[in-house]
């Protein structure tokens, strides 16, 4: 079964005002990788990398995608 977690992927626009999320449900047993995007910084992005080596950024922290990995 998978493990699905609802998270909120960042659609960047062409300036940082265009910056969006996305609603996207990830599949986190194709996650080979999710590490934060700024380490020296506190609950900020993070970037999760696939098994295939495509990469996307998404608003939630680690500790947050933890926390909804464990709900199920």
């Amino acid at each position: 079964m998978a493990h699905l977690v609802l998270l909120h992927q960042l659609d960047q626009g062409n300036t940082p005002s265009d910056n969006t999320y996305i609603e996207t449900l990830f599949n986190l047993d194709s996650v080979d990788l999710i590490e934060p995007s700024t380490p020296q910084v506190k609950n900020t992005h993070s970037l999760i990398q696939f098994r295939w080596g495509s990469r996307v950024k998404v608003k939630e922290s680690l500790t947050e995608i933890q926390e909804k990995s464990l709900e199920h």
